[in-house]
């Protein structure tokens, strides 16, 4: 059997290598895009290159004209760098170095940063870490559209898996194994979102004249905790799960509410689409601050100016469908702000409406079920202080001064006010989803406008205390009023400094650690227990993609049912139910508890089953007389002490198909 790589330093540097490939190959692609910031998009060229090879990757997936095979995604790269450099080579040739360097440095020291915490921790086997597996795992079967739901026999997702597919590309790209492919994903978002908040913050301030600080400061402030997670991480003999208490400070009634922050849900491990949509939220926000900053000459640089801001909206649709109307309306507010005082073009308005045209709905059915009143009462605004109250110091802004910051600072209070009105109706009855995802787009737009304003407050309170100590020497009078906002001045930095410091107790009392601590893998498999490594390891060889799997129905958050649609690419006929029932209200679930007493027989041929699983929860399903009847109509690849793995025979089968399984198997181990 194959040993995964224990060595993790060794994946992640290969990786990282091919990132940077990737951002070099399609540089001219990412400078064209975003040649309206005054950087021309410097410090945008490893993530933009990401971004670039994904968008064209699912539209060409989409149209049915990309098969998912390393050696066409490669082709892909390829052709994309040859475009670009032959039709519109950048000027100049090379991003501008000063600009590259430190967003270079965020992207490397990020990545390999969090590559060390998630070989600490690289298990996929609590909360919801095996379905965002399972996600990934299907989209990396999906060689045409719909991405199939591996937990319900196959069928359309219903569920937003289009973020998973972007991982899944990147898998498919470097040849990366999904064990080994989930992690070094989400490394790779944590990256990006570091990367592209410091890219986002030098670009905050137009007359920054050390924009580097302020971009340091928005990834510091987007990776605190809320004052809460830094009140627990003051703690002494703090318990095992500590942190989690952090995102379940609030309540309605006896329903906790969750509110997690971006450090928070790195460190869970969980690769939600709340997750993966931030960076395509943080590419909005700059797309936005593009369009406010440029004054486009000509159709062609007024198009290329605003398709960002479109490309991140219709990717927002597809990723995560929550923060859609918040990539809307920062370009929105760009454009009715914009300094020129002038309505959007058509170059503008094509190129922001353009990639509407790829929109094509690609699941039957969705979890919305509309929208109710609040009917849970008001929030206090001292509950909001428990989570947003270190922005607080930064959100001085001046509206003639920031007219852009201060409409987004609007946006982010009517963001807050809205769960406080309307909540989206799901499976729950709550609205403890609507509070979570919206409070989650809000921390990163106040983390964003609190780097801005602590920027602008210390560029000011410096200008007063040394305009207070030149009116000194002229005035007494002047001089106890110079000495007193000399001294409020200081004391807004040292504040403004103490917020960030306690802020970063929470996430530096979790990660520091974790490089100190085993295993140090980067493959999820490593962890496995021995027999549930070794099914995995031949099933994952073995089965094909779209064959059905009966095994037991999946119990959820339990990582030890639905394996085998979790971690190969075939499809069990139901996975956790309690999750399908949240992707699929109303409709029914396949009975396939009287499947485990059919005739062999009738499983193969009217079913289509081809594999059966028989571990310690189908045991409790069946009798010893069905389990004699299935081995002795099937081959049995995995037989250990948990787990017997069966491919029913079909009639047609021979001996030599028997003995080419075998020897599979045998090539296996």
């Amino acid at each position: 059997m194959n040993t995964p790589e224990t060595f993790w330093l060794f994946p992640a540097l290969l990786w990282c290598a091919g990132l940077l490939l990737l951002a070099l190959a399609l540089w001219p692609c990412t400078a064209r895009l975003f040649a309206g910031l005054p950087d021309r998009g410097a410090s945008l060229a490893l993530p933009g290159g990401v971004f670039v090879y994904l968008l064209a990757a699912q539209l060409l997936w989409r149209t049915r004209l990309l098969t998912l095979h390393p050696a066409w995604m490669g082709l892909l790269v390829l052709a994309l760098g040859t475009l670009g450099w032959t039709r519109f080579p950048p000027a100049p040739l090379l991003p501008d170095r000063k600009a590259l360097r430190p967003a270079l440095l965020v992207f490397t020291l990020a990545f390999f940063f969090w590559a060390g915490v998630r070989a600490a921790a690289p298990g996929i086997h609590h909360t919801e870490q095996p379905m965002n597996l399972m996600w990934m795992r299907a989209a990396m079967t999906a060689h045409t559209p719909p991405i199939p739901d591996a937990w319900f026999g196959g069928a359309p997702a219903t569920y937003y898996a289009e973020g998973h597919q972007m991982l899944a590309f990147l898998a498919h790209l470097f040849g990366t194994p999904a064990g080994l492919a989930y992690n070094l994903g989400q490394v790779t978002l944590f990256a990006l979102t570091c990367t592209l908040a410091y890219a986002a913050g030098t670009h905050l301030l137009p007359d920054d004249p050390r924009p580097a600080r302020t971009g340091i400061l928005a990834v510091s402030l987007l990776f605190i905790s809320n004052p809460a997670g830094a009140l627990h991480a003051l703690g002494r003999d703090l318990p095992h799960a500590w942190w989690w208490n952090s995102t379940r400070i609030l309540r309605d009634g006896d329903t906790e509410l969750i509110t997690e922050f971006p450090f928070f849900s790195f460190w869970l491990g969980d690769n939600h689409a709340h997750l993966i949509g931030l960076p395509v939220l943080l590419l909005s926000f700059i797309a936005a601050l593009q369009l406010y900053q440029k004054r486009p000459a000509g159709f062609a640089d007024g198009f290329f100016t605003a398709l960002p801001a479109g490309l991140a909206l219709i990717w927002s649709l597809c990723v995560n469908p929550w923060q859609a109307p918040t990539a809307l309306a920062l370009p929105l507010l760009a454009l009715l702000l914009h300094p020129s005082r002038t309505p959007p073009n058509r170059a503008v308005l094509a190129g922001l409406l353009t990639p509407l045209l790829l929109i094509s709905p690609l699941t039957e059915s969705t979890p919305f079920q509309g929208i109710a009143l609040n009917t849970f009462g008001l929030r206090p605004p001292l509950d909001l202080l428990k989570h947003f109250g270190f922005f607080l110091p930064g959100l001085l802004l001046r509206p003639r001064k920031h007219p852009l910051l201060f409409a987004i600072l609007l946006l982010a209070l009517a963001m807050l006010l809205t769960p406080e009105i309307v909540y989206a109706r799901d499976a729950f009855g709550t609205r403890m989803n609507t509070v979570f995802k919206v409070y989650y787009q809000v921390w990163l737009l106040l983390a964003l406008l609190a780097a801005a304003g602590l920027t602008h407050l210390t560029r000011h309170s410096s200008l007063v205390i040394r305009h207070s100590s030149f009116v000194t020497r002229h005035s007494s009078l002047v001089t106890r009023h110079s000495s007193l906002v000399t001294r409020h001045s200081s004391f807004v930095i040292r504040h403004s400094s103490l917020v960030i410091l306690l802020g970063l107790l929470y996430p530096l009392r979790l990660a520091l650690p974790a490089w100190n601590r085993a295993p140090r893998t980067l493959h999820a498999a490593a962890v496995l227990p021995a027999d549930q490594r070794e099914l995995i390891d031949i099933a994952d060889r073995l089965i094909q993609p779209g064959d059905r799997i009966l095994e037991a129905p999946g119990t959820a958050y339990d990582p030890h049912t639905s394996l085998l649609g979790t971690w190969t690419a075939g499809h069990t006929l139901l996975g956790w139910t309690g999750h399908q029932a949240q992707w699929r209200p109303g409709a029914p679930h396949p009975d396939i508890l009287p499947l485990f007493s059919a005739d062999p027989g009738t499983l193969l041929n009217t079913h289509n089953i081809r594999w059966i699983l028989i571990g310690p929860a189908e045991r409790a399903l069946t009798t010893p007389e069905w389990r004699r009847r299935i081995e002795s109509q099937s081959h049995t690849p995995v037989q250990n002490a948990t787990y017997q793995l069966h491919q029913l025979r079909r009639l047609e089968d021979t001996l030599p198909a028997e003995a080419r399984v075998e020897d599979s198997i045998a090539d296996i181990l």
